[in-house]
């Protein structure tokens, strides 16, 4: 299903996460994004790559939106992460604690808080 964007984000998003396929995962789900544009999960995605591929600032931008849209303890965290990667270490907790407090069984991002 090549033009199904949950399909292509939900597959990008793994590949974004857990390999090294970068740019397969960004074809996916700039296309994803493309076809549902408004969906908060697909911007939350595409910030993700963004974020993994290294551009800060794009993938702040993205991360945000979705967090506006529709806050949640996935988002908070990559965003407590980009700020992090941006040496903004106060923002970064600030972003983990309130993951925390909308999952408090989002044991990674509490790890990641004691180290900072």
């Amino acid at each position: 299903r090549p033009d199904d964007p949950t399909l292509l984000n939900n597959y990008g998003f793994l590949l974004a996460d857990r390999s090294e396929r970068l740019e397969d995962a960004y074809r996916m789900i700039k296309k994803a994004h493309e076809l549902r544009p408004e969906a908060s999960f697909i911007k939350d995605s595409y910030g993700w790559i963004l974020f993994r591929k290294g551009k800060l600032d794009e993938a702040l931008k993205y991360l945000l939106e979705a967090d506006s849209a529709s806050p949640n303890a996935e988002t908070s965290e990559h965003i407590g992460d980009v700020y992090l990667a941006k040496h903004d270490r106060d923002k970064a907790v600030e972003w983990w604690r309130k993951s925390v407090e909308q999952n408090p069984e989002r044991v990674a991002v509490k790890e990641k808080l004691q180290q900072h």
